[in-house]
């Protein structure tokens, strides 16, 4: 019986022994395994983090004007050259621009006398002093000004008066400043062409004062180049100053055409 149990109880500690041994060499033959998983593992992580940093990289170092942006820095130049009496629209869709450089810079441009009507604002992009891009974008300007205007219909010949005349904002989109007239200069004179009703009164609605008289001795001036001569001469037509008139050197029938100054000369300028 004890020699029985003796075997017994050695056969059991031979068979623990046994499932610890293979429980032993289990384990050493995962470790490999898991080592290559946790390498994989490792290898993609850090390509996901490369990916990721060069994306962000890739985001900052790039320039973007978005439409409305551009087309908001389009407005503020248009009024800021026009001043705040202009209505402006832009019809045409600004698309987004993207660089794939930074430190880009957008200025606008146009010249102020062509800003009115059917016209055009240039967007240009620059990169330390390099033009990158540009853009033409269409727009509309109406100009708007406070300017005299007849509140009746006043004819050819009449003698303007001060009743006739009442300020409005009006549409000058299509007049240039030489042309709109300060009411003081418009009462007492007479007008040289018919004026509806509601209309602006323009310099060319205004006789001009005539300063010379058809048959007046006037001065002759030449201009050839940086060559000027001046010779006296006779008016054959009535001129204010601006006008062109027809007038002759004296002793000769030879009839030529000249500017009126404001002195009274005549300016004859020959290429």
């Amino acid at each position: 019986m004890n020699i029985n149990y003796s075997n017994n109880d050695v056969i059991i500690s031979h068979s623990e022994k046994s499932r610890s041994l293979n429980c032993m060499e289990y384990n050493k033959s995962s470790a490999p395994h898991r080592l290559n998983v946790l390498k994989k593992l490792m290898i993609l992580f850090s390509f996901c983090f490369l990916v990721a940093l060069f994306s962000s990289i890739d985001t900052y170092s790039k320039s973007t004007f978005s439409g409305e942006r551009l087309k908001e820095a389009c407005l503020n130049y248009i009024y800021n050259m026009v001043g705040s009496n202009a209505e402006v629209s832009i019809s045409q869709n600004i698309e987004d621009q993207t660089f794939d450089e930074s430190g880009i810079v957008a200025n606008c441009y146009g010249e102020e006398k062509s800003l009115r009507g059917n016209c055009y604002i240039i967007i240009e992009f620059h990169q330390n002093g390099f033009l990158k891009r540009r853009l033409q974008i269409p727009v509309r300007i109406r100009i708007f000004s406070d300017v005299p205007t007849a509140t009746k219909t006043i004819f050819r010949g009449e003698t303007v008066k001060a009743s006739e005349i009442s300020i409005e904002k009006k549409d000058v989109t299509n007049y240039s400043s030489e042309d709109i007239l300060l009411a003081d200069d418009i009462i007492g004179k007479k007008a040289s062409n018919n004026i509806s009703e509601g209309s602006i009164i323009t310099r060319l609605s205004i006789e001009r004062e005539k300063t010379i008289n058809r048959g007046d001795k006037v001065k002759i001036i030449v201009e050839t180049g940086a060559i000027r001569i001046s010779a006296a001469g006779e008016a054959l037509q009535d001129g204010a100053p601006g006008e062109m008139i027809l007038v002759k050197r004296e002793g000769t029938d030879v009839k030529l055409k000249g500017k009126v100054g404001i002195d009274g000369s005549i300016t004859i300028a020959e290429r």
